[in-house]
């Protein structure tokens, strides 16, 4: 599959929406769009969850927009996308980790509702996704940045952020991950469009590191806090109250890390 590829721009995520709005990305009958997305070497004003800064070096960091696009008559629903976009980067990490003889082990490599990367317990890659409108339907917009060749972190993300060469991985090429990530996202998009939102949060759910992972949320117009017990199975993330009840929601903020996958 085709991604695009620049020197430099400030987020992924704009240039990715300036060509989508302009016509310069094809999308067939089927939902697959040519090119598959944009990758940046230099990304100078990336942004994650809750507008955090995300800045990108060559060959440290993986700074790539994928298009996420429903076949002609069929509707994209958001929460479902961004946990195939999680679902699909685990994969591609996963497998490209395995093609150069040094597999991430079993339970080490998990997923932080809605979609973050964890390894070993620490953010390895987090996911963006926006979704924007068009006359054939919505299409999904997932900016995924990936710690690839980070050697160090600075003071404020040192024990909480991990890369795959901090991690023991080496000789991870950004730019052969993107392709792993356009093909991963490729085949999920279309079992999610063909089968439903079922194998997606099934295959999340084996993934899942954050059961007993506190969140706040939003209750009856109030701050609340809950403790994660997995996701419903349309894909919403499902607290623990402390009285005992449960709730379903679309959004929420982590408040520690998570230990990694089960």
């Amino acid at each position: 599959m085709l991604v695009e590829t620049v020197e430099s721009a400030p987020s992924t995520m704009d240039a990715a929406r300036d060509r989508l709005l302009n016509g310069r990305v094809h999308i067939s009958d089927s939902g697959r769009t040519a090119p598959a997305g944009i990758m940046a070497h230099w990304q100078t004003g990336g942004r994650g969850q809750q507008g955090r800064f995300w800045f990108s070096a060559p060959e440290e960091s993986l700074a790539i927009t994928l298009y996420m696009a429903a076949p002609e008559g069929c509707h994209l629903i958001p929460v479902a996308a961004s946990l195939a976009v999680g679902v699909a980067a685990a994969k591609a990490i996963g497998a490209l980790t395995t093609r150069t003889g040094c597999p991430i082990a079993q339970g080490e490599l998990g997923l932080r509702w809605p979609n973050d990367i964890m390894l070993r317990g620490r953010k390895l890659a987090g996911i963006l996704v926006e979704r924007i409108a068009l006359d054939r339907g919505a299409v999904a917009l997932a900016g995924i940045g990936v710690n690839v060749n980070v050697s160090s972190f600075p003071d404020s993300l040192a024990g909480s952020a991990i890369s795959l060469l901090s991690a023991g991985f080496t000789g991870i090429s950004p730019a052969v991950l993107a392709m792993y990530l356009a093909e991963e996202l490729e085949a999920w998009r279309r079992l999610l469009f063909s089968q439903g939102t079922a194998p997606i949060v099934a295959e999340w759910r084996t993934m899942d590191c954050c059961k007993n992972t506190p969140f706040t949320f939003l209750l009856d117009g109030a701050q609340a806090r809950g403790t994660a017990a997995g996701i419903e199975d349309d894909g919403k993330l499902r607290l623990r109250l402390d009285d005992g009840r449960f709730v379903a929601t679309v959004s929420a903020t982590h408040v520690q890390a998570c230990v990694g996958a089960a």
